[in-house]
């Protein structure tokens, strides 16, 4: 048996399938992570998710979710409509949306697996959490976009404020946050202060910023986080324990597997 975690897929499915058939990936006995971002930018968004889905059912697969599938839950509910640049249509208009969508919005932000000591998630851990309070948090967010219509989540899920965590945030402001930490954390300040972008997504560090991974006294330093949503990275961080799995296929780089028993990666160029 082989345990993987993969990502950011971001529909490149035939990539994906080519990562299956080289890792030599068994349903009957291997076990695969996703890291989220299971669609959008690419061009097979309905299959990589009906794909997803299919070996998650199977017993074989695990995802959480990141940014672009939560988009693409607002998309369905009417709350965004598909940008250009989005490869989702073809979900929202399936016949079978609505069992999809109704899947996806089960999946969590956060999963630990005890046996490789490694949290995965799609953009990381906030880094004055630690693995308890993040899983609390977590939780209590997946109940509130897990309903069937989370209208009022979704319709205040996009912003970038607050920047830092507060007990005491509560409904959209304090879910807000939460999610942002799952699914779109990239930068914080000194202070844990979230520096929210697109124009911080490079691996470059603003002004008085820092990768999450690198603030000071978190209490995850010395665990494992297995996360993707940072193309820019190319897989490298400089730590050991905050390992980065999304090396840009979607943009022309690779799509990676990382087994977790040997510490190898797997790696499908784009286009193959």
């Amino acid at each position: 048996m082989s345990t993987y975690v993969v990502g950011d897929l971001q529909g490149c499915y035939s990539e994906f399938v080519s990562l299956l058939e080289a890792i030599e990936f068994n349903e009957n006995k291997d076990l695969m992570y996703f890291v989220g971002d299971i669609v959008n930018r690419g061009p097979g968004s309905l299959k990589s998710l009906e794909l997803v889905k299919k070996m998650v059912e199977k017993g074989c697969a695990q995802t959480v979710l990141g940014n672009h599938d939560l988009h693409l839950i607002a998309t369905y509910h009417h709350v965004k409509r598909v940008k250009p640049k989005d490869t989702i249509r073809e979900i929202v208009e399936a016949d079978h949306a609505e069992s999809l969508i109704s899947w996806l919005k089960a999946q969590p932000l956060i999963i630990y697996d005890k046996s490789f000591d490694t949290t995965i998630c799609h953009a990381g851990i906030y880094p004055m959490w630690d693995r308890e309070q993040a899983t609390e948090l977590a939780e209590e967010v997946h109940r509130v976009y897990n309903q069937k219509a989370p209208i009022e989540y979704l319709e205040a899920m996009y912003g970038d404020r607050p920047r830092k965590w507060k007990e005491k945030h509560k409904g959209n402001k304090r879910h807000r946050f939460i999610t942002n930490c799952f699914t779109r954390m990239r930068f914080c300040d000194e202070k844990a202060r979230l520096i929210l972008g697109d124009e911080f997504k490079n691996k470059e560090a603003p002004k008085d910023g820092m990768p999450w991974y690198q603030i000071p006294d978190r209490p995850m330093a010395k665990q494992n986080i297995a996360f993707g949503h940072w193309a820019a990275l190319e897989g490298v961080t400089g730590d050991p324990y905050a390992v980065s799995i999304d090396t840009g296929c979607v943009w022309g780089g690779s799509l990676t597997a990382l087994c977790l028993d040997s510490g190898l990666r797997f790696h499908i160029s784009a286009g193959r």
